[in-house]
Formats: C-alpha cells, structure tokens, sequence
C-alpha cells in the first residue's frame, strides 16, 4: 500500500492532553488488554477533513499484526481460517460524542499473519470541526488473556 500512489497525505496526529503513548505519527496502536471501551480508548483529536481508516501491521510501523481474545486458537478449518477462537482486527471508533462505529473482521484465522492478510476494508469518515476521536476493541470475556491488538494508518483525504 503505496500512500504516494493515492494522492493522500500523511498527517501527525496530536494525542488528546495526557492520552495514550498509543499514537505515533499518523499511526494509532489499539492495545487488546486495554483499549477496551470508549473510556480506556486510544484517542486523538483530528482537524476538520475528511480520512481512511486503514489496517497495517509491524511491518509497516505498527506496533500489531492482528489480535486475538485468548491463548487458544481453536475450531479452524484445514487453510487455518473459518477459526471459532483465533486471531482477527474487528474494531470499533467513535467521532466525539456519536455512536461508535464497529469494523467487523473478515473472519478469524490461525495466525496473525494469515488475519493481516486479510483486513476488513478500508473506512472512511468527514469531521466538521476538530474532533476526539476514540479507538478500541471489545472483549466480553476476559481481556487479560488477550494478545496483540490493531494498527491502523489514519490517511487525510482533504
């Protein structure tokens, strides 16, 4: 994924006043044992524009590949994908005070890597004026069991 390519510009992101060290340059890092609700979010304040949410991994700078909500990869099929437990990037964000918005995963797969290659599609959004913006994933079981998280590259459009 070639940013240059797309005309898009890389812009910093500013973490809101004593926020997460989650947010590096224009790269958020969603930890799955504690950004777990718009409380305990990774969160930034975005100027006014329009942006792409897109998943990335180590690779290309993020601090994950893909996360899973326990130890045990289970119930996969024989390509290591159809997963009843296994590694996946289902996340949710929310623009200010709006209803938050959930990025489904594709599926769940056996290894990190193999849930990297398959992201959920890119999103997109337009703020008015400048806006918090939370990120995170939820876990209704136990999160302290939970390895990896999501990456996401945050690509201004306007």
């Amino acid at each position: 994924f070639d940013f240059a390519e797309i005309g898009t510009k890389q812009i910093p992101l500013t973490p809101c006043s004593g926020e997460s060290p989650s947010v590096e340059g224009n790269i958020i890092n969603i930890d799955s044992t504690q950004n777990l609700s718009p409380e305990t979010a990774t969160k930034i304040t975005l100027p006014a524009g329009t942006y792409t949410l897109h998943v990335i991994g180590q690779a290309d700078g993020g601090n994950y590949d893909a996360w899973t909500r326990t130890e045990l990869i289970d119930g996969c099929d024989s390509n290591g994908e159809h997963c009843t437990k296994g590694w996946e990037h289902k996340y949710f964000y929310q623009l200010g005070n709006t209803d938050s918005v959930k990025v489904d995963r594709t599926d769940r797969y056996s290894t990190a890597s193999a849930a990297l290659a398959n992201p959920p599609a890119d999103v997109s959004f337009t703020l008015t004026e400048d806006t918090e913006v939370q990120f995170y994933v939820v876990d209704g079981g136990d999160p302290t069991n939970n390895q990896g998280g999501v990456s996401l590259q945050v690509i201004s459009q306007s």
